[in-house]
């Protein structure tokens, strides 16, 4: 069984298109659930209009109607699932029929490979498509230059979580590795990703098997492409940039606390604990601690633009 988990808020213009994606599956012992996280339009009455015909499939969780995030929202989801291997999913994607069936593969080759009482996250690329679904690239990875194949814990640490949550498949030994998705949290799937980095194993699976829509309105604000002109976009939004790297520091914080019990020992709990007190040091102690951890993991330039992120005030 796979179960699969939707958070909604005011998804109307999307989410028929992405549910009978799902309905259309070729690999059928999967269950939907969703939560809605307080929608203002018709999201809720489109979803009680699925479940009366697929009462077996899909599943509305209850909820208060107040506003709480996409990533409290998945962790309620995640919380309330018991299956054996458990999927993300976004309201606006586009799953192609044998999405699952190629995950579930893939997943079983791999614990057959490393044992069935290993953490497992697998994933795989995405094709990029326009608001209409209109071709824009074959593969996320390939037009964002990005490595679908680096899982080091440094990558993480020093760039940011590039294993999109829609592409994912995980199974149980990880979701209890997880626990509880804490409220300090970036986003869910680089939680999940973190876990999986430090506890478990990650395996690419080929394919592209999803439709990722680009819109006006993507909570990743979309898909961009690494180089010059990209750099100039994260100078002209640094400050915005600053304060998401501030709650990464966070995030590093409550997970070295978190595991802490785990990682005794462990170079890496050294390296949460330092990035989460990043923004406490003086500027001479940031780029000691930066040097430290990335010298020979990540290039001089990388080390720099961390180091002046971290200039936080």
């Amino acid at each position: 069984m796979v179960e699969i988990l939707l958070a909604t808020h005011n998804s109307t213009k999307y989410l028929a298109q992405q549910i009978d994606s799902i309905i259309a599956q070729e690999y059928t012992d999967w269950h939907l659930f969703i939560r809605d996280d307080g929608s203002s339009d018709s999201t809720l009455a489109m979803i009680k209009d699925y479940i009366a015909s697929y009462p077996d499939k899909i599943t509305l969780l209850p909820s208060s109607g107040d506003n709480i995030g996409v990533v409290r929202n998945f962790g309620l989801l995640l919380e309330a699932s018991t299956a054996p291997y458990v999927m993300f999913c976004d309201h606006d994607d586009v799953w192609l029929p044998n999405k699952i069936a190629v995950e579930m593969e893939h997943m079983r080759d791999v614990e057959k490979r490393i044992g069935h009482d290993q953490a497992v996250l697998v994933f795989t690329d995405l094709v990029i498509v326009d608001e209409q679904l209109h071709w824009i690239a074959d593969s996320f990875y390939s037009y964002s230059n990005l490595s679908h194949s680096d899982y080091s814990f440094h990558r993480l640490l020093f760039y940011f979580n590039w294993i999109l949550g829609c592409t994912m498949m995980f199974n149980r030994k990880l979701i209890d590795c997880c626990g509880k998705i804490p409220v300090e949290a970036l986003w869910h799937d680089e939680w999940i990703t973190y876990v999986a980095v430090l506890f478990g194993h990650i395996s690419f699976c080929p394919g592209k098997v999803i439709y990722y829509r680009q819109h006006g309105f993507n909570l990743s604000e979309g898909v961009t492409r690494t180089g010059f002109k990209n750099m100039f976009k994260v100078f002209l939004s640094l400050k915005k940039v600053r304060k998401i790297f501030k709650r990464r520091t966070q995030q590093n914080k409550t997970m070295a606390a978190l595991y802490h019990h785990l990682l005794e020992n462990d170079n890496r709990l050294r390296a949460l604990e330092d990035f989460g007190h990043l923004p406490e040091c003086p500027w001479w102690k940031r780029g000691k601690i930066i040097f430290r951890h990335g010298w020979k993991k990540v290039s001089l330039w990388r080390m720099t633009v961390i180091w002046i992120l971290s200039r936080i005030k």
